[in-house]
């Protein structure tokens, strides 16, 4: 559950402008806050909750989970190529503007990490 929250939450805070946001320090606080408790409503023990006591410490935490990927990334397996290309294409059907290399391009963009494709 952890690291789907982190999903939804860590590039607000680690790639805003990416996105086209320009948060203010309390803006990041209130949705450090929302994702707080939406992660305690869920059943996240505050321990695996990714948002902590306020934003800056969040965003470190996501920074450090960040990297972790990165290093998964940029070591990748063959088999990681084959399970992400079947699993995009078969979102295709769902949603036909999803694009294997655009969205492979966007996920080493935002990991900091030269693109493959």
């Amino acid at each position: 559950m952890a690291f789907t929250q982190y999903a939804f939450i860590a590039f607000i805070y680690l790639a805003p402008k990416y996105f086209g946001l320009n948060n203010t320090l309390e803006e990041d606080e209130a949705f450090n806050h929302f994702w707080r408790v939406n992660g305690y409503m869920l059943g996240i023990p505050d321990r695996f909750n990714v948002c902590r006591r306020n934003a800056k410490e969040t965003t470190e935490l996501c920074q450090k989970i960040r990297d972790l990927y990165a290093t998964y990334l940029r070591d990748a397996s063959s088999e990681f190529d084959e399970v992400a290309t079947y699993t995009l294409h078969a979102l295709w059907y769902i949603d036909i503007t999803v694009d294997k290399d655009a969205f492979m391009s966007s996920t080493y963009k935002l990991h900091n990490l030269p693109c493959k494709y």
